[in-house]
């Protein structure tokens, strides 16, 4: 029986919230968007690894995920 080993590594992702103004149908709208992405990025991990994700609100107001 052989057994893998994966290394464990650390996979930090610095996630940037802005207020962007968007074109939905014609209108422009404010959204908040992150990295300047709407929807969100994708944030990619492997068993194992640590995940260190920083949240840098830039909004003018309290901001929280879930």
């Amino acid at each position: 029986m052989s057994a893998s080993v994966s290394a464990q590594k650390i996979v930090r992702y610095d996630l940037y919230v802005n207020d962007t103004m968007v074109n939905y149908s014609g209108k422009n709208v404010m959204v908040m968007a992150v990295n300047g992405l709407i929807p969100l990025p994708t944030l990619y991990f492997s068993e194992g690894d640590t995940a260190e994700i920083y949240f840098h609100n830039m909004l003018n107001e309290p901001t929280a995920f879930h």
